[in-house]
């Protein structure tokens, strides 16, 4: 077995996935540790969400676990194109394409038509698993702009990355939304 250290990081350069060296302080490395942040966070969503001896506690938890492992999966699949230069692109096995951003919308409809959301504004922290969301929140919305800015230098091609990242922080804060069952904490 190889080792995972390579040395090369020791002059602040890295591997993309396709294999080409880049600088570690690159937008592309930039969006690509925020997107790994992300990840990991949700990962402390996934193990919070345990089966619980209520029936409607279960259910949302369950229901979390689900959605939470697909985001997961969705931003592996949006990192390897974003850590993958031309024209190694197509060897991709999964890309961010119309069908995800389709189902992220359909997601998001149709969690928001299944909660009340009150007017005004909501504190974070109702309960361990919505701060945690809310965290993943944040956290998308910090990737946003070194991807914009790799849109925009022609540096990625792909607009379905951009969408389904902003509409990925809008998904996040309605599954904190509804972990917090309407026991929600306002800000006065």
């Amino acid at each position: 077995m190889s080792s995972i250290v390579t040395k090369t990081g020791d002059w602040g350069e890295t591997r993309l996935y396709s294999g080409e060296l880049t600088l570690k302080s690159s937008n592309r490395i930039v969006a690509l540790g925020y997107i790994d942040e992300l990840v990991s966070y949700l990962g402390l969503v996934h193990d919070h969400c345990s089966t619980s001896d209520s029936p409607v506690v279960f259910t949302i938890q369950s229901y979390l676990k689900g959605e939470v492992t697909y985001i997961q999966q969705k931003l592996f699949n949006v990192a390897s194109e974003i850590a993958t230069l031309e024209p190694k692109l197509s060897k991709l096995p999964h890309r961010i394409d119309g069908k995800a951003l389709i189902a992220l919308s359909k997601y998001t409809s149709d969690l928001e038509k299944s909660i009340t959301l009150p007017k005004g504004f909501i504190l974070p922290g109702a309960n361990k698993t919505s701060a945690y969301l809310d965290i993943c929140r944040c956290l998308c919305r910090k990737c946003e702009p070194p991807i914009v800015t790799l849109f925009n230098d022609g540096e990625i091609e792909n607009p379905i990355i951009l969408k389904f990242m902003n509409r990925l922080s809008d998904y996040l804060y309605l599954l904190a939304r509804y972990s917090e069952n309407n026991e929600y904490r306002m800000a006065k």
